[in-house]
């Protein structure tokens, strides 16, 4: 099983970046490593502005506040990509046709864009995490836990977006079959981002005077922040593990949300990854068909 899953896994990773050789994979390598590097120094320059210029507080809020709005834009992302790869890829039917289940078809797909969102991970959390820990004061076990969450977040993202692209699936279907309806749910969204914007531009006072209002701007940031953190969920878990708030519970419970998001996925995202990808392929068969009968006539076709 190991054996191929590690060729499906590695024939969709060759089909995404084409690595020619060797030498252009270490090359590649050499080249993030270089951007880790940046990435993290440009990150403690501007943590540093934000806490000594700016004067915004980088606490344990502001660090949950950045990773569970980072978490988020990624499960969005990850979910749209993820239900493209499942459920609208063409190579679905090229995997299929290789000796091995269909659950290590669907288990090498998670495994691809974990191995992306991992990616992500290293050059964004690594390089907060570390800076974050620079400039506070911090143990030792905040790196520790650092380096963990680099591994486990990822799959949090991965497991999550699988269970979202069900409904995102049936939704998009939806759209298609109703465009009317997405063009005015559109329009909806349009309308509401500016009244939203409309009503925060008059609150504004005239004339703008930012630096007699400084702050009130910073304070006002912080409420927002500290009243954000109140959806960080499952997130506040990792932030407390961090800052070595009942670590051990807190691993408890996230070891087991993974539990379940991994039993959810065997027994609903599994199944329904199958049955899509076996009824496509039929409807692409009695499609070819349909057409050959057309083009060829009735002797032709027989």
């Amino acid at each position: 099983m190991f054996n191929r899953m590690k060729t499906l896994v590695l024939l969709q990773l060759d089909n995404r970046y084409r690595y020619k050789s060797k030498r252009a994979l270490i090359a590649k390598l050499a080249v993030k490593t270089g951007v880790f590097v940046i990435c993290t120094l440009v990150m403690f320059g501007v943590l540093y502005l934000l806490k000594y210029v700016v004067n915004l507080p980088v606490t344990k809020d502001f660090l949950l506040f950045v990773l569970a709005l980072s978490q988020y834009v990624g499960i969005a992302v990850t979910t749209i990509g993820l239900k493209r790869a499942l459920y609208d890829s063409n190579d679905n039917a090229i995997l299929f046709a290789f000796p091995a289940k269909h659950s290590e078809v669907f288990y090498s797909k998670l495994a691809v864009f974990y191995i992306g969102e991992f990616s992500k991970s290293l050059f964004f959390l690594l390089p907060l995490f570390l800076a974050f820990g620079f400039l506070t004061p911090v143990s030792a076990w905040f790196f520790v836990n650092s380096a963990l969450m680099i591994f486990v977040l990822p799959t949090l993202t991965v497991l999550i977006a699988a269970l979202l692209c069900i409904p995102l699936m049936y939704l998009s279907k939806f759209f298609r079959r109703f465009p009317a309806v997405y063009a005015v749910l559109l329009v909806a969204v349009a309308v509401l981002l500016f009244a939203g914007l409309t009503s925060l531009l008059v609150k504004v006072p005239k004339p703008l005077r930012i630096v007699a209002i400084y702050n009130t701007i910073i304070n006002g940031i912080v409420k927002v922040i500290v009243n954000s953190n109140r959806f960080a969920l499952f997130y506040s878990f990792a932030a407390d593990i961090l800052f070595l708030k009942n670590v051990g519970l807190n691993w408890l419970f996230l070891l087991a949300l993974l539990a379940a998001l991994l039993v959810c996925n065997y027994f609903l995202a599994r199944p329904l990854f199958f049955r899509m990808v076996a009824s496509s392929s039929e409807n692409a068969v009695e499609k070819k068909h349909r057409t050959d009968y057309k083009t060829k006539g009735e002797f032709g076709a027989f």
